[in-house]
């Protein structure tokens, strides 16, 4: 794991936390990737062993892995769906069982939104997750933000390893404020990764880290 991807989850780990604190009992993680090690479940239940938590990848193999990996907790499920489409995932049985509408939930979307392109309405899908949980929710998000020695690290690995990165949208912090329009921003509102609630997560410069953090609250 790289150093963005290190400070992306460390990022992941302070949201879980933070939300803890403000009441927030179950979490929905959008694209999660394979829960290894330090992801939601091992964070939220080291604080609440009643956490729930219900991962959401599209990718078979990794759902897979992420079933092995969760095991027979019966307070985390593994989903395999597409989270652009919130229809089908908040009303699979899954979610259905572990998170309850009358509590909560914090949907966590951790560098997933940079392969929703502006074509797939990003910012619909936001609405729609909200609309649907309605309000006392919470949002939590990371974002790679356009960076040129972010461009020149995919250049230099497609050279060397003849792998096309897979196409991603970087977007600035006003572009991230459109996605999140229908939200309500909480302190400090839009800011790098390791510029929100830093604890430990030591950068040099962390105001040009190439990634942006928000949490909003559904109204």
């Amino acid at each position: 794991m790289g150093r963005s991807s290190r400070s992306h989850r460390a990022f992941l780990r302070r949201a879980v936390r933070y939300l803890i604190r403000l009441g927030v009992r179950q979490f929905l993680d959008l694209g999660s990737g394979i829960p290894t090690a330090g992801h939601v479940h091992h964070t939220a239940h080291a604080v609440d062993p009643g956490c729930r938590v219900v991962y959401v990848d599209s990718d078979p193999v990794a759902v897979d892995d992420g079933r092995a990996l969760v095991g027979q907790d019966e307070r985390v499920a593994m989903l395999q769906a597409d989270f652009r489409q919130a229809d089908d995932v908040l009303s699979a049985p899954d979610c259905r069982a572990l998170l309850h509408p009358d509590q909560p939930t914090a949907v966590l979307l951790i560098d997933s939104l940079p392969y929703v392109s502006d074509a797939d309405h990003p910012e619909q899908i936001l609405t729609t997750y909200r609309r649907m949980l309605g309000p006392g929710n919470y949002l939590a998000l990371s974002h790679g933000c356009p960076d040129d020695e972010l461009a020149a690290g995919f250049a230099r690995f497609e050279r060397l390893f003849g792998i096309p990165i897979p196409p991603l949208v970087l977007r600035d912090a006003d572009q991230i404020a459109g996605l999140l329009t229908a939200f309500e921003l909480l302190e400090p509102n839009i800011v790098t990764v390791p510029q929100w609630h830093p604890d430990g997560d030591l950068h040099a410069h962390p105001e040009k880290f190439p990634g942006l953090a928000a949490l909003a609250r559904t109204g």
